[in-house]
Formats: structure tokens, C-alpha cells, sequence
């Protein structure tokens, strides 16, 4: 992996802390400006990846948002910690899903569709269980 794909990886994977001592947990990627979508290159299939998985994973961020703001200040903080493992699973999951091409690029590309395709299965999670809290 080259390092320039590594920094984009960790870059996807940032915890990154929000609102004012809130401890919420925002899985979208700290770096505001990822490479160029390239269908050409692999490190521009990747940034495509990326692009989809940061979208994706700000509406995590704003369904996770809206379920804190509906339960208690202990069911926001179990939501933070499983947020944190979740991230923790899909970092580690995505690195072994990369194994099948280990050493060569295209291992880049399967951890980024691996993160892309995590992200939208936590976002319908979430989705389902916003809608729960909803029914009466």
C-alpha cells in the first residue's frame, strides 16, 4: 500500500470528536478534500471509494445526531462507544478484505469498496433503528 493510499485510509477511519465537549463520534473522514475521482488509475478508483464512503458515512453522522438527541445522555454514550467499535471493526475488517491482493494496488481498492459497502450497511442499521425510536 502505497503511502499516499495509506494517509486516504487512515484519513476515512478518523475519529473525529464534535460539538463543543460533546464525546459524539463523527465517522466522516477528518480530510475535507480527497483526491479526484479517476476510474484511469488505481489511486484514482480508490478516490472514488473514498468520495462515496465520506458521503455516506456524513449521513451516519447526521442519523447518529439525531438519534443522541432523542435518548439519554447514557444511551448517547452507548451509541458513541459503538460507533467507536464499529470504526474500529470496519478499519480492521477493510485491511483483511484487502489481503486477497496483498502487495499489489488493487488491495487499496478492495479496502476502500469494503468501507463503502460497511458504511451503507451501518447507515441503514442506524436508519432502522431511528425508526424504532420513532414508532409508538
Amino acid at each position: 500500500m502505497t503511502r499516499a493510499i495509506a494517509v486516504l485510509a487512515a484519513a476515512a477511519c478518523a475519529l473525529v470528536p464534535t460539538g463543543s465537549g460533546a464525546a459524539a463520534v463523527s465517522v466522516a473522514a477528518a480530510d475535507g478534500a480527497p483526491l479526484s475521482c479517476d476510474h484511469n488509475t488505481t489511486v484514482g478508483i480508490v478516490a472514488c471509494f473514498e468520495r462515496q464512503t465520506l458521503a455516506v458515512d456524513r449521513r451516519i453522522d447526521a442519523v447518529a445526531a439525531r438519534i443522541r438527541a432523542a435518548r439519554s445522555p447514557a444511551a448517547a454514550h452507548r451509541l458513541d462507544v459503538a460507533q467507536r467499535a464499529w470504526l474500529a471493526y470496519r478499519r480492521v475488517e477493510c485491511w483483511s478484505a484487502a489481503d486477497v491482493h496483498e502487495g499489489g494496488t488493487m488491495g487499496a481498492v478492495d479496502a476502500s469498496a469494503c468501507r463503502l459497502d460497511l458504511s451503507r450497511a451501518r447507515l441503514a442499521a442506524l436508519r432502522a433503528r431511528l425508526r424504532a425510536l420513532a414508532a409508538p
